[in-house]
């Protein structure tokens, strides 16, 4: 059975702000971050338990396409993901 996925609402608010980001400056790539992210999750779901565990008992997938990583948990029959975590320093200013 493949698990659920659940996003904390501080991980489902990165999402937003990385899309609306990405969205904003040229070349417009807010629908591409989107696709990366959606195909991380499912690397995920299909295995969970080959991602390296980070800081306090996170497992921690990256992007292929763009600078984040997500970090998530994994509970019994479902994956909590609990944080988009961006790489580029501009990003996480809000610039």
């Amino acid at each position: 059975m493949t698990p659920v996925v659940v996003f904390v609402p501080e991980a489902a608010d990165g999402v937003v702000a990385a899309r609306a980001w990405y969205d904003a400056h040229p070349p417009r790539l807010g629908r591409a971050f989107a696709i990366d992210l959606e195909e991380a999750v499912a690397r995920i779901l299909q295995n969970p338990l080959a991602f390296p565990f980070v800081r306090g008992g996170s497992r921690q997938a990256a992007l292929k396409r763009f600078p984040h990583t997500i970090q998530f948990r994994i509970h019994h029959d479902h994956v909590v993901i609990v944080a988009i975590v961006c790489a580029l320093p501009s990003m996480s200013r809000g610039d």
